[in-house]
C-alpha cells in the first residue's frame, strides 16, 4: 500500500467514524458557541464598566463586571460539557483504528511464512494511544480556536466595526 493509499484509508476511516456521531457533533457545536461567549462579550462588558466608572456610576460598572463573571462561569461550564461528546468521538475512532490494526496484523501474520512478530502488540498499543491523544488534541484545539476567533471578531465588531473588518480580512489573507 503506497503512502497515498494509506492516507486515504486513514482519512476515510476517520471521516466514517466521526460523521456517525452527528448528535455529538451538534452538542460540540452548541457548547462551543456557549463557550465562546466570554471572548464575544468581554470587550463590551469591560468597555461598559470603564465608561460607567468614569461617569461615576459605580453600581452599574460593578454590575457590568458581575455580568462578565457570570459569562465566564457559563463559558467554563460549557467547556466542561464539551468533553463527554469529544470523548465519545475520539474513543470510537480509537476503537475502529485498533480493530483495523488488529485485522491487518492478523492478516499479515496468516499470509507470512515467518513466525508472527510479538512486538506488534506493543506497537499497536502505542500507535492507538498516540492516535487517540493526537485526535483529541486536534479536535479540542481546532474547535476552540475557530469558535473563539469568530466570537472575538464579532465582539470586536460590536466595539469597532472598521477594526474588526480590517482584522478579519488580514487573518483571512494570512490563512
Amino acid at each position: 500500500m503506497s503512502r497515498t493509499d494509506a492516507d486515504t484509508a486513514g482519512l476515510s476511516l476517520l471521516r466514517r467514524h466521526v460523521t456517525r456521531h452527528r448528535a455529538d457533533l451538534g452538542r460540540i457545536a452548541l457548547w462551543s458557541v456557549i463557550e465562546a461567549l466570554p471572548p464575544l462579550l468581554s470587550g463590551v462588558l469591560v468597555s461598559r464598566a470603564v465608561d460607567q466608572f468614569l461617569s461615576g456610576a459605580s453600581a452599574q460598572a460593578l454590575a457590568a463586571l458581575g455580568a462578565l463573571l457570570v459569562v465566564a462561569a457559563v463559558g467554563a461550564t460549557a467547556t466542561r460539557m464539551l468533553f463527554p461528546s469529544l470523548a465519545t468521538i475520539v474513543e470510537d475512532v480509537r476503537d475502529a483504528f485498533a480493530r483495523e490494526m488488529v485485522a491487518g496484523a492478523v492478516a499479515g501474520a496468516t499470509r507470512s511464512a515467518r513466525p508472527p512478530d510479538g512486538s506488534g502488540v506493543s506497537r499497536l498499543t502505542e500507535q492507538v494511544q498516540l492516535l487517540r491523544d493526537t485526535l483529541f488534541a486536534l479536535l479540542r484545539t481546532a474547535r476552540h480556536v475557530a469558535f473563539t476567533f469568530g466570537a472575538a471578531l464579532v465582539g470586536l465588531a460590536l466595539l469597532a466595526p472598521e477594526v474588526a473588518a480590517l482584522s478579519g480580512g488580514l487573518i483571512l489573507v494570512a490563512l
